[in-house]
């Protein structure tokens, strides 16, 4: 894949990631009713800090095995600034919200790290000041899901075509979605799995490009959340 082709990847990687957009599976939907933290949750009561997400994926990469850098908050922060996704014109146009997203909460409360997987792989994580936000982010992303099946979305004179497809997934965290997002651009297409899970204040999402099967890397994917659940649930 081309620069600019795995440049347009990542943009709406990281727009999905953020929004929440995706399908919940049945058995993640189970454990989805909860709005707020509860003493249940092992994961997410409380905002971690920058420090302990920096920790965690530190942790959970060591026990993965990846070889990738850990990205701390203020790297994430600088990275998602430079992506310049500011004005978005989208079609369907309630699909502009996959833009706008990047720029709300996220930035002004939300604590975040960034682990590197294997090659383009990723996993970002964030931590609100409570649950409301991740909550807001799952609502709105089982709308998208519908009305978003395929969208466009024109950026600084670069126009992004997509379309997503929910797959099935289940990890730890009480609430799962997962879907393949296969977009095209001028120079060629792009294809991303992205898994997104919530527990109470925290959203982790592994973002995989052009995987040889889907089904394997959301296998993996799960796996990677696993660990960084549990090594979170030590904080």
């Amino acid at each position: 894949m081309n620069k600019s082709i795995k440049t347009g990847a990542l943009l709406v990687a990281g727009v999905f990631a953020l929004s929440g957009c995706g399908s919940s599976s049945e058995a993640a939907d189970s454990g989805s009713g909860e709005s707020s933290p509860t003493a249940a949750l092992a994961v997410g009561q409380d905002q971690y800090t920058a420090e302990e997400l920096e920790a965690a994926l530190t942790a959970a990469q060591q026990a993965m095995g990846f070889s990738g850098i850990v990205d701390n908050d203020a790297s994430v922060r600088a990275m998602l600034e430079m992506a310049g996704f500011l004005s978005v014109t989208a079609t369907p146009a309630q699909c502009a919200t996959l833009g706008s997203s990047l720029f709300d909460k996220t930035i002004t409360t939300g604590n975040s790290a960034a682990m590197e997987m294997e090659g383009t792989d990723a996993l970002l994580l964030v931590s609100y000041e409570d649950a409301s936000v991740p909550d807001e982010r799952a609502e709105i992303g089982e709308q998208l899901a519908s009305d978003c099946a395929e969208f466009e979305l024109e950026n600084k004179g670069m126009t992004i075509s997509g379309a997503v497809e929910a797959l099935e997934v289940s990890t730890e965290a009480p609430n799962t979605q997962a879907y393949r997002t296969t977009i095209t651009q001028p120079g060629g297409k792009a294809e991303i799995v992205q898994v997104q899970a919530y527990s109470g204040t925290v959203s982790l999402s592994v973002s995989m490009f052009d995987p040889e099967d889907a089904a394997a890397a959301v296998d993996v994917a799960e796996e990677t959340i696993n660990v960084a659940l549990a090594e979170l649930a030590k904080k």
